[in-house]
This record gives structure tokens, sequence and C-alpha cells, in this order.
């Protein structure tokens, strides 16, 4: 498991594997890049398992793209920087 919320401990040999390598699906089939972002309905996007398959949501769902676009060039937690307002998705 990653660490969401660990903000003095991002080291460069642990980058932030939100929609990379990992994947939070809730109980009610909704799908989220990281468990530091599971209460924010906007980063489920309507990606449900029970409408869509997770293969079709984790290829094709833009908030996961997006999610995978900045960690293709950035190291640092992705959820730490959405909360402190250092990043609009």
């Amino acid at each position: 498991m990653g660490s969401p919320f660990n903000e003095f401990k991002n080291r460069v040999d642990h980058p932030c594997s939100a929609g990379r390598k990992v994947i939070l699906i809730r109980p009610d089939g909704y799908t989220y890049p990281c468990v530091g972002l599971k209460h924010l309905n906007k980063f489920n996007n309507g990606n449900n398992i029970y409408e869509y398959s997770l293969e079709k949501i984790w290829r094709y769902s833009q908030i996961f793209q997006k999610i995978r676009k900045y960690n293709s060039s950035n190291s640092n937690c992705i959820t730490q920087r959405i909360m402190n307002n250092k990043l609009r998705i």
C-alpha cells in the first residue's frame, strides 16, 4: 500500500503508485486511483465496476489517465498535492 498521508517520508525510491499500480474499489463498486481519494466523489468520475469492466476503467477512465500523466513526471504523493490545493484535477 502507498503512503498518501505521509508527507514527511515521500522518497524517490517509493514513488506515488496511484493509478499506475493501485486501484481502490469501494463496496458500492466505485473506483479510485488512490485510497486517499475514496471520499472525494469527483475522483470516481462515474467509474463503477457494476456498470463498466475493471479493464475498461483502468485503461480508459479520464481520472486514471490524468493521474498517470501527473505521476509520470512527478514522484510526490498526488493525494497530498490535491489536498493542499497545489494540484487541480
